[in-house]
């Protein structure tokens, strides 16, 4: 399998800033390009009036602007990194946006940032990542950000001498 084109979807945050580095560091070894991707979507809840179809439409637009400056400055601060870079920004769902772009740019390599949240958190707000790699008909390779490093002073087993340790184990 030869990698040359990478898509990574972006949502601005620390994850897909990872996501973002993972890929432009694959992408130098591998002598590929990257295009970054941004999906939005916007929801009309209720609308019974045509008439403010054309504002949501108009919103729409200034979204759309709105994103491909924020693109255009995510693929500006990155100029220097050594490989091709490009943008999209796609209105839909991510999962299904996300692939429907990987079809169309051709593709071999999806990569995305994850929050890793598990428990209610993962229950209430899902996972993008996860449906992304559900719906996905190529690699997908899933980037999760370092863990802040532990500061010496915070280490537990530092903080009690072995007596202490056992008469917390003990009680």
């Amino acid at each position: 399998m030869s990698i040359r084109k990478i898509l990574v979807g972006t949502d601005f945050t620390e994850a897909s800033d990872t996501a973002i580095e993972s890929a432009i560091e694959l992408a130098r070894r591998l002598v590929a390009a990257v295009t970054l991707v941004h999906t939005y979507e916007l929801r009309a809840y209720g609308i019974a009036d045509p008439n403010l179809l054309m504002p949501l439409a108009e919103v729409a637009a200034d979204v759309d602007r709105t994103l491909a400056r924020a693109m255009e400055n995510e693929v500006d601060s990155r100029r220097d990194c050594g490989v091709p870079l490009r943008y999209v920004v796609r209105m839909g769902p991510a999962p299904e946006a996300v692939n429907a772009v990987a079809e169309e740019i051709g593709a071999d390599l999806i990569v995305v940032g994850t929050h890793g949240r598990t428990g209610l958190a993962h229950v209430l707000m899902g996972s993008t990542a996860e449906s992304i790699l559900r719906g996905a008909t190529r690699a997908v390779m899933v980037v999760r950000p370092a863990p802040p490093p532990i500061e010496r002073d915070e280490l537990w087993t530092e903080q009690l001498s072995v007596p202490e340790c056992a008469a917390e184990v003990r009680s």
